[in-house]
């Protein structure tokens, strides 16, 4: 891979923080409908005329997701509507919860951040000792055992012991190859800063309970078919924020909560699809009632 192509490159140079998050979306939602034995064109058509429901939060993140939250940003601007306040969350138990939990997963995802890139910088450091060595297989692998005990060779290899095994996946073009730098470029370009915007971009809610863990377990085999490009437009999206799918015991407030979220994708999605579409008043819409004069 070319240096311009690499993660590091791509994640320095990109200055959308929207476009960059997308990058990192879970590929999966609910199934859809799909008609059977029709044409690919058929399928499509027929598909434009269904209208597809998806929930999304921070927390469970959907492919696509920045789509629709742009498409409620957009409504609400031209509304002259204050957004934030439209998704100000009510003080019930379960929105007290979920700020709680994201202040928790926050800390531990900085901490975890911290140590990862303190670890990673003193092993880049000894690996640049290593590639210093002579560029022989003999002088750098007697370099990389001084550098390296045995007992850190599986953050490299999982269930590594063999400080020769490492080195050649590190240092070797291939088995008992010749030695090369690439393999450690790519970690620094590519995997290294891939990992760290995972962390950044990607929550996970925090489960403290077999109750939750369980819940967690059926949002997952709950998803199977991905959304798809073609299903974006003729899809209500709804960001429901802090209330999860398996949350039932939910406060008046709480659905209320829902029910605005609801209401304000649904009206985002009508002005976007009549805005796309370029629809007009009817004839029949316009005419006056009979007897007006």
């Amino acid at each position: 891979m070319d240096d311009k192509d690499s993660f590091k490159k791509r994640l320095e140079e990109e200055t959308d923080e929207v476009k960059t998050t997308s990058y990192f979306y879970l590929q999966s939602n609910e199934a859809r409908f799909r008609p059977e034995n029709v044409s690919e064109e058929q399928r499509k058509q027929q598909l434009q005329k269904t209208l597809g429901l998806m929930v999304y939060s921070q927390t469970d993140r959907k492919a696509y997701q920045h789509v629709f939250s742009k498409r409620i940003e957009d409504f609400t601007a031209a509304g002259e509507l204050d957004l934030k306040k439209e998704k100000e969350r009510p003080r019930t138990t379960l929105a007290k919860k979920y700020e709680r939990n994201e202040h928790r997963r926050n800390r531990r995802m900085r901490r975890e951040i911290e140590t990862m890139q303190k670890d990673n910088d003193e092993k880049k450091q000894r690996l640049d000792e290593v590639l210093k060595a002579p560029r022989t297989r003999e002088d750098m692998l007697k370099c990389f055992k001084e550098k390296f005990p045995k007992e850190e060779l599986r953050d490299f290899v999982d269930g590594a012991e063999s400080h020769e095994v490492v080195f050649d996946v590190l240092f070797a073009k291939y088995s008992d190859g010749p030695v090369t730098d690439e393999t450690i470029k790519s970690v620094s370009n590519n995997w290294e800063p891939f990992r760290k915007k995972l962390l950044e971009v990607v929550p996970q809610r925090i489960i403290d309970t077999p109750a939750e863990l369980n819940t967690k377990y059926l949002e997952l085999v709950g998803q199977s078919k991905p959304i798809k490009e073609e299903d974006v437009g003729r899809c209500i999206a709804i960001d429901v924020d802090y209330v999860g799918t398996m949350d039932f015991n939910v406060e008046p407030e709480d659905q209320t909560f829902l029910m605005r979220q609801g209401a304000l994708a649904t009206l985002a999605f009508l002005e976007d699809y009549v805005k796309r579409h370029n629809l007009q008043p009817s004839n029949s819409t316009l005419a006056k009632p009979p007897g007006d004069s």
